[in-house]
């Protein structure tokens, strides 16, 4: 893929007048994917699929064209030629945009990653012979996926990267089930084994009466899974230097020093330790990381490139929507197997979904419990709860309700494939929270 993307460019940027700007933005894949069903695989294949964008300025207006990508660099290049003077045409009848950048470097930068050493049928193997006579529903992919940036001035960057993601559930029967996801490089066995054995000893669980719960305000652990669902609501524009700048920010109080986390809350955009491009996809280079958060306070944002000229501020690197990348959290003190005993009574939360904000500015949002939540009582998982609803605020509970976070980190990887695979990832800790509402 880099030998058609560096033969592509060569050839597109060959064809421009005087005065014209371009660049040429690349991203593919190679993945290889399995959906399994009652522990069985019930589809199994390949995508192999890059799609490029070519954009043309000039006069401070812009153009651009998305196309899928052949083999055949010389054929798309000539493609993309036979649409130049429509998009000139197109190009003199639109206003100037005042806000408009285009990266004018010309180095040239390249990281690959090791080459993928998953295979599939070893990944099938390893969970149908684990999972077998369970009713495993999941969703497996793997394999390297590929981003490129070259302008006419002879910038070219190219990143690939190969990760391996296993999103799956076990079900005990009508709405019991128990839910949880593996990330990485490449497959690793020994966790899968290790990640199964907990959810089949937490789906037994699920079996049992469920405890009645009142609403209220309770002692609970958060899941890694459960801390990322939050983080996630936070990210749509909590992080976005242009959503502050509008006052629209979830996170506006932290940013403007009204409200404060708990100092042990760090929060940073870590790409070095992500999978996604070390550019964006106008050619900017992000930073190895950003600290957004640092001992409980707002201190970075992300700044994209119309946004830095908007504000007469640095970019950072950060895509147009400014949401982060490759979220990143510090652990704390508390060992994982010491969790329940320190939690002792309350309620352990493994999934929380259906998140949205009740009262965006004030940082306040509302979800719903899922998948294996079960109530704690002398340090022992000892029922399931029914679903239950939530009502709170991030400065709460990561602020004076946090009681301590775990010291490992878990990474996650999204499994979306909505056009293609996503490159949005997490690193989080658990975190013990003395105190979160429940209303129904």
């Amino acid at each position: 893929m880099r030998d058609y993307f560096e033969k592509l460019s060569a050839a597109v940027f060959g064809s421009l007048e005087a005065g014209e700007k371009a660049s040429l933005f690349f991203q593919g894949e190679a993945s290889d994917f399995v959906r399994f069903n009652q522990g069985q695989v019930r589809q199994i294949g390949s995508v192999e699929q890059a799609y490029a964008s070519f954009t043309l300025q000039r006069n401070g207006r812009e153009i651009g064209e998305r196309f899928i990508c052949s083999e055949d660099a010389q054929q798309d290049a000539e493609r993309v030629r036979s649409r130049l003077p429509d998009l000139r045409a197109d190009l003199a009848c639109l206003p100037e945009d005042p806000h408009l950048e285009f990266y004018e470097g010309s180095e040239r930068r390249i990281e690959e990653g090791a080459a993928p050493e998953t295979k599939i049928h070893d990944v099938v193997e390893d969970v149908c012979g684990a999972a077998a006579g369970c009713d495993l529903v999941g969703f497996l992919i793997c394999g390297p996926q590929f981003f490129g940036y070259a302008n006419h001035l002879g910038a070219f960057k190219w990143y690939r990267r190969a990760s391996t993601v296993f999103e799956y559930s076990l079900y005990a029967g009508g709405d019991k089930a128990v839910k949880t996801s593996i990330a990485g490089g490449d497959w690793d066995r020994d966790k899968w084994l290790r990640s199964l054995q907990t959810q089949q000893q937490q789906l037994a669980l699920m079996t049992r009466p469920p405890a009645k719960i009142e609403p209220g305000a309770y002692r609970v652990y958060l899941s890694p899974a459960a801390v990322g669902e939050i983080l996630s609501l936070f990210c749509w524009g909590g992080f976005s230097q242009r959503a502050k700048n509008e006052k629209r920010a979830s996170l506006q109080l932290l940013y403007e020093g009204k409200k404060t986390l708990d100092p042990r809350v760090r929060v940073s955009e870590d790409v070095a330790s992500g999978v996604g491009p070390f550019f964006n996809e106008t050619g900017f280079d992000r930073p190895e990381r950003v600290a957004l958060i640092q001992a409980g306070r707002g201190e970075s944002l992300l700044v994209a490139p119309r946004t830095a000229r908007q504000s007469n501020l640095p970019t950072n690197g950060a895509d147009d929507d400014e949401i982060p990348l490759s979220l990143s959290m510090d652990g704390g003190k508390l060992s994982e197997s010491s969790v329940l005993p320190t939690l002792d009574r309350g309620l352990y939360i493994n999934n929380l979904w259906y998140l949205n904000y009740s009262d965006r500015l004030a940082g306040r949002f509302t979800g719903m419990t899922r998948f294996g939540c079960f109530e704690v009582q002398n340090g022992e998982l000892v029922a399931p709860i029914p679903v239950m609803r939530f009502d709170d605020t991030i400065y709460d509970l990561l602020g004076a309700a946090l009681e301590e976070l775990t010291q490992g980190c878990e990474k996650q990887i999204s499994a979306s494939t909505y056009r293609s695979r996503s490159v949005s990832s997490m690193c989080l800790p658990g975190a013990l929270i003395g105190k979160m509402k429940f209303t129904l």
